[in-house]
């Protein structure tokens, strides 16, 4: 979808005619803008109520999108390259994610968030590339979603946008929570007795998450390998060329260089590291050995927040068996269905058929013709 809106809006329309759409307060740009920031915020926050994780990742697939249509909208070459890269950013990390939670759901039989849990230490491979999608996904320093995100902020924040800067934000702000939903109900916390037998992802599953989690961390330490071919989309569309390098990308307003910001993590890192090597070795515990506000915690009880809005729920359920919603979309659907199927019976086949509507298309203008009227 995003593709095809590239395509028709910048190959056929043309940036230029893009933003000269307006009419009144009727702004083109602006209003696609705005549906982007809303396609950030809600989607976000619906996944987070995921129990599914497939549903989850889908969710936030409408979300990402959102970030790619809100940067490319703002119509500046650094927003536009920002949105694109995000598009083939997202290709990457969410792939990754769906593929090991595919390895979960095949080792487990399960996507259910609730039921799963501990598998990092039956799977810690699947675990490490997850992580690795996840940290994509929220943008973090050194993978590739966090230079795409960077584009797209920057260029909200220098064109005068903060709204749309802050529902960017607050849109981050679920991906966090989301995404640590996902990670710490498949890998964290207690391993259910059911799973103390899983084994490993196979080899095949796991060469190909391997694969994705490299370009992730490969596209956010060297992000000008990708931008340099994303630039010339750019500049082919009527945008100004940016400064691309192998380390990030310069504008006007300042560089980002991405090896700074993999030397002081990487220094960072070694610090930490260094901390918890010199410091006294940690306690074993047993597994069951948690509470919850002074609560013990069954085994099979870990992800004690499952069903915690079951009493609003029952309250509200009586008001919410109707879905008005779903109705209105069943509704519009059948009726695009009914208008499509009618103007479908319009191709017989016939070829005298075909004659008549060009003769009856012609003999219209005609008609116009004589009448005084003006087609352009």
């Amino acid at each position: 979808g995003t593709y095809g809106f590239i395509l028709v809006m910048y190959g056929i329309v043309g940036s230029k005619m893009l933003l000269s759409f307006t009419h009144g307060v009727f702004v083109f740009p602006y209003i696609l803008s705005i549906l982007g920031a809303i396609t950030i915020i809600v989607p976000s926050f619906v996944a987070i109520l995921q129990d599914d994780a497939k549903r989850l990742l889908a969710w936030s697939s409408i979300a990402q999108v959102g970030y790619i249509i809100l940067g490319i909208s703002v119509g500046t070459n650094l927003g536009f390259v920002g949105g694109v890269f995000h598009f083939f950013n997202h290709a990457l990390f969410k792939a990754l994610l769906f593929l090991t939670v595919g390895a979960v759901e095949y080792r487990t039989g399960t996507r259910d968030l609730n039921s799963l849990g501990g598998l990092i230490k039956r799977m810690p491979i699947t675990f490490t590339v997850a992580l690795i999608g996840a940290c994509g996904l929220i943008g973090v320093p050194l993978a590739n979603g966090f230079v795409s995100k960077w584009l797209i902020y920057k260029t909200l924040i220098l064109n005068s946008h903060p709204f749309f800067a802050f529902a960017a934000l607050v849109g981050t702000w679920g991906t966090i929570l989301y995404s640590y939903k996902l990670i710490h109900n498949i890998f964290l916390g207690q391993l259910p007795e059911k799973w103390k037998d899983v084994e490993e992802a196979s080899i095949s599953m796991r060469i190909p998450t391997m694969i994705l989690a490299v370009l992730v961390i490969l596209f956010g330490i060297l992000p000008g390998i990708p931008l340099e071919l994303i630039n010339s989309i750019g500049t082919s569309c009527g945008y100004k060329s940016l400064g691309v390098n192998i380390w990030g990308i310069s504008s006007e307003t300042g560089v980002l260089n991405t090896i700074n910001i993999f030397a002081a993590i990487l220094i960072a890192g070694i610090v930490i590291w260094i901390f918890f090597r010199v410091r006294a070795k940690p306690k074993l515990v047993l597994q069951d050995d948690n509470y919850a506000a002074g609560a013990y915690i069954a085994k099979e009880k870990y992800n004690y927040t499952v069903d915690f809005y079951a009493p609003l729920s029952r309250i509200f359920s009586p008001f919410l068996e109707r879905d008005i919603v779903d109705e209105f979309y069943r509704r519009v659907v059948q009726n695009i269905k009914d208008l499509c199927s009618g103007v479908r019976k319009v191709y017989t086949g016939y070829v005298g058929n075909y004659v008549m509507y060009i003769t009856l298309f012609l003999a219209t203008l005609i008609i116009i013709g004589m009448m005084g009227w003006r087609l352009w």
